[in-house]
């Protein structure tokens, strides 16, 4: 009894050995089935076993199991840095599958920018506004956080400079470039474009600057907007004495405003418009001033004058009218008088010594009979018995004329 159990024993396991018996299964190899797996990786990425699924080939056949459901060991596998292709081994129930795969840098995926104060062109990265005085900078929004930016720009000389941001007039074709350790870098183009700001008759003041010969300067005195000039572009203004001042009474400056109300001046306080034509006026008369250009610091012109409206404006020095108020009958010493007929002419004279400014009068007088209105225009005067107008009219070269009036009374011997 005992050789017969021995027997069966023994020829048991020469069965399960595969010899005699095939109820025994036996595991001969297991491999990756063909399939969708990720063999593309990034730096830092984990071991992805999704997809990954292992065939085991026994002495019975095929069997498949997920690799995420098995016990395995991974020998070889690492991210840490950009490889185009390497090798590593899964070790499952004592076999070694090898496996190719590849190491790349992230991406920091899509990048938006935008330029603070500017349009942006459809889904471009041009950006365009008009001139305002502001700088303008580049700001970037990245899903990755911590990016490293550097913007650099080609200058006027041609030159590759860092990009601080962009002021005057023109074009700027700026490089963006975003980083971070790990990752593709990217490179952006971005173009700024800045227009002229364009300048309109509301945007323009005419300046008048007086000179003061207490003060011997020029202090302004009137502002007038360009756009309320009459159609002629006239601007009245009266003769004014210069003193010790030889270039002239007024001087004539035009500024133009930006967006704030504020004058925009050159670095040395300078209007940035300049006129042509006689700034200044020495005498009477009509003077023509016309806009022709901008003064252009560091060769650039930020603003246009674009108006069709009259390009040129005019001044006119009048007579001053400040004789109306020292020229009087007081200071003429030119009063009513009554006097007695004797046959001999009789006048009602002024002083003559009247001088505005070290200027003097022509003067002329006419007498007028109240009674018949006969005029005489003799400085002399009249004699025959009666009432009169007197009237005595003072001429000043750059004084407005002024006529004052007293009455002559001739009375019966």
């Amino acid at each position: 009894m005992k050789k017969f159990l021995l027997c069966v024993f023994t020829l048991g396991i020469i069965f399960c050995a595969g010899i005699i018996f095939t109820g025994c299964e036996n595991l001969e190899t297991v491999f990756i089935k063909d399939g969708v797996y990720n063999h593309e990786y990034t730096i830092g990425q984990e071991f992805d076993p999704r997809g990954i699924v292992l065939v085991e080939k026994t002495n019975k056949g095929y069997k498949e199991y997920s690799l995420g459901h098995c016990t395995y060991s991974l020998k070889g596998f690492s991210t840490a840095e950009v490889v185009e292709q390497a090798t590593a081994t899964i070790v499952y129930k004592n076999h070694n599958i090898d496996f190719k795969y590849s190491v790349a840098l992230n991406s920091l995926g899509k990048i938006n920018t935008s330029v603070n104060g500017a349009i942006r062109q459809g889904d471009t990265q041009n950006y365009y506004l008009n001139y305002d005085g502001n700088t303008h900078n580049i700001s970037v929004d990245c899903v990755v956080e911590d990016v490293d930016v550097y913007a650099v720009y080609t200058n006027a000389f041609g030159q590759n400079v860092a990009f601080n941001g962009a002021k005057n007039e023109g074009t700027y074709k700026v490089t963006l470039t975003v980083s971070k350790e790990g990752y593709a870098t990217q490179t952006i183009p971005v173009e700024i474009k800045i227009n002229k700001r364009i300048l309109t008759d509301e945007d323009i003041d005419i300046c008048v600057y007086s000179y003061s010969s207490a003060h011997q300067q020029y202090e302004i005195t009137q502002v007038i907007p360009k756009s309320n000039l009459d159609g002629n572009g006239l601007i009245n203004l009266e003769y004014l004495y210069p003193g010790a001042n030889t270039t002239g009474m007024y001087e004539i400056r035009a500024y133009a405003k930006n967006e704030n109300g504020q004058y925009i001046l050159t670095s040395d306080g300078s209007s940035i418009l300049t006129l042509s034509g006689t700034r200044y006026a020495t005498e009477l008369g009509t003077q023509e001033l016309s806009f022709n250009g901008f003064i252009a610091e560091d060769g650039i012109s930020n603003y246009l004058y674009d108006s069709d409206m009259a390009r040129n404006f005019s001044y006119k020095i009048n007579k001053s009218s400040l004789s109306a108020t020292l020229v009087t009958n007081d200071t003429a010493n030119f009063h009513d008088k009554t006097v007695e007929y004797d046959g001999t002419l009789k006048a009602l004279g002024a002083n003559q010594e009247i001088l505005i400014n070290g200027e003097g009068a022509v003067v002329s007088y006419v007498y007028i009979n109240n009674a018949t209105g006969v005029e005489t225009t003799d400085s002399l005067g009249v004699s025959d018995v009666g009432e009169y107008t007197v009237r005595v009219i003072y001429r000043f070269a750059h004084y407005v004329d002024v006529t004052l009036t007293a009455t002559l009374t001739i009375t019966e011997p």
